[in-house]
């Protein structure tokens, strides 16, 4: 199954030069839990002293919070069953990072 992933830029530079979209390839029965930690790392999420967690969406539904490993030991907090296969919990096709 293919996934667009998208995400907020951190400051205005990053808005410049970094990729705010990736596209991922993953079987749709893997759990959601596989694409989260494949995201993660990929390094592609970018995170700054005053944005050190992001929230997945899916459509307008929170999935997910993950956090800046380099600004907190807080662990991924999964706000839906990190088991459901990607093809349902990703039924869109996307999944978009926010601040």
């Amino acid at each position: 199954m293919k996934i667009k992933v998208l995400r907020n830029a951190c400051c205005a530079a990053d808005d410049q030069l970094g990729p705010l979209t990736m596209d991922v390839e993953l079987d749709g029965l893997m759990p959601l839990r596989a694409l989260v930690d494949l995201v993660l790392e990929s390094d592609f999420l970018q995170y700054s002293s005053s944005h050190t967690s992001m929230v997945g969406y899916v459509d307008k539904l929170a999935v997910v919070r993950v956090h800046s490993p380099d600004y907190s030991k807080e662990e991924t907090q999964f706000l839906v069953n990190p088991k459901l296969p990607i093809q349902e919990a990703v039924a869109s096709g996307s999944i978009d990072f926010r601040f």
